[in-house]
């Protein structure tokens, strides 16, 4: 099976001066890259999106496409994860007060959806299509929701993120939800029953007196 692209380009990307440096021009070219890709995969999905039919409907030919992204599958990866870079960025800079984590969790429904409640089009790829990237790929995705996910509720991590990935679901809401997860478990103290007076009473009722003794004569 052929080694695809972009394992031998990150390769070649980690040889001593190997990296090409894009101009500024180029940069801009990448970003609108990304901005159309994101908007254009959140709308007809990975799947019925190819690199040539993305490429020509960009305006630009594939071969100026992959100077910056060598398959879509890396294009899609490098959007989800500038998309969680942001979203772990505006995390630190909430103001921590009381709940730390409660801070983090407002400001990740913050940098994932729009005034309207919807999911922002990076994080509707986030949630709907991290799934289908390559194991090489995914695992660098993966690893920083993770990261984020234990900032925003320790070992809750999955389920807070499950929780706040669902739009139906206002943070009030979901407040209350992780509380009463995370909330300690109550302790039940075994007491022994306090015996009442009657039960004194027949108890001291039932105890044998010892026989005197009979004087000798």
């Amino acid at each position: 099976m052929p080694i695809p692209a972009r394992t031998l380009r990150t390769h070649m990307d980690d040889l001593p001066g190997a990296r090409p440096r894009f101009s500024s021009r180029e940069l801009d070219r990448e970003a609108h890259i990304i901005a159309a890709a994101t908007s254009t995969l959140a709308r007809f999905g990975r799947a019925n999106v190819t690199f040539n039919t993305f490429a020509l409907g960009l305006r630009l030919s594939p071969a100026t496409i992959r100077r910056h992204f060598p398959d879509l599958d890396t294009l899609l990866a490098e959007i989800l994860y500038r998309h969680l870079a942001a979203i772990a960025a505006a995390m630190g800079e909430a103001p921590a007060g009381d709940d730390p984590q409660a801070a983090r969790r407002a400001a990740y429904i913050a940098a994932t959806r729009s005034g309207f409640n919807a999911p922002l089009d990076a994080h509707l790829l986030l949630v709907r299509e991290r799934y289908s990237l390559p194991a090489d790929l995914a695992e660098p995705v993966e690893h920083l929701r993770e990261q984020i996910g234990f900032m925003l509720a320790g070992a809750h991590g999955d389920t807070a993120l499950s929780l706040l990935d669902t739009p139906d679901l206002l943070l009030p809401q979901i407040e209350t939800m992780l509380a009463a997860l995370m909330a300690p478990p109550v302790r039940f103290q075994l007491v022994s029953p306090t015996p009442s007076p009657a039960s004194n009473a027949n108890a001291a009722m039932s105890v044998p007196t010892p026989r005197k003794r009979q004087a000798r004569a």
